[in-house]
């Protein structure tokens, strides 16, 4: 019984001692934020900021999961790449879907700009249609105020005023609800560091 229960304590520590985290600190207030492994990662890459910019040039989207986190380097387990290059006005997207479960890929701290972080992949997917339905709920809303410049009675304008709010109401909540957080780790508006 106490071989056991020694057994199962180096096994619990020894995992906790290899599991791979990172912590983004925020430079302005001093809090610090630190994602686990099991989470799904959208990372944007570019050698420097001015490729990133106003969608500029040339950068890269990796999505998928943390596989490992050394000193100067990531390594991710690939679920998508994408790579983005501007030139001439004309912009070219290559995309890549990673069919195998072990497709990994290794880039170096120094060359993140962005970090998006979701519970899983299917949190993600789930925000990203949320989101994209209150869009949708604010932009007839919208639509709806404006009718109420071609309806003439009164009492007509008031039921479109009321729906008109209650959608755009619904879709701007829904819009703030499904937002996913964006840590801008370089440029101009950079609140936060790897550490």
């Amino acid at each position: 019984m106490k071989n056991g229960f020694f057994l199962m304590l180096f096994c619990s520590l020894s995992i906790g001692a290899f599991t791979q985290t990172f912590t983004l600190s925020n430079k302005s207030n001093g809090k610090e934020k630190t994602f686990k492994p099991g989470g799904y990662y959208e990372i944007y890459l570019a050698e420097n900021l001015e490729a990133f910019k106003d969608n500029c040039c040339d950068y890269a989207i990796l999505k998928g999961s943390l596989a490992r986190v050394s000193e100067d380097s990531f390594k991710i387990n690939l679920k998508h790449y994408e790579r983005r290059v501007i030139a001439d006005n004309m912009q070219i997207v290559h995309q890549n879907y990673a069919k195998e479960a072990s497709n990994y890929s290794h880039f170096p701290k120094n060359d993140i700009i962005v970090v998006r972080h979701f519970k899983s992949e299917k949190s993600r997917n789930r925000k990203v249609v949320l989101f994209g339905l209150g869009a949708a709920f604010l932009s007839t809303g919208i639509i709806t105020a404006m009718n109420t410049f071609v309806i003439s009675d009164s009492d007509s304008k008031k039921n479109l005023w009321r729906s008109s709010g209650i959608q755009a109401g619904a879709g701007i909540a829904l819009m703030i609800a499904n937002g996913s957080k964006k840590y801008q780790v370089k440029g101009k508006d950079t609140f936060w560091e790897i550490k």
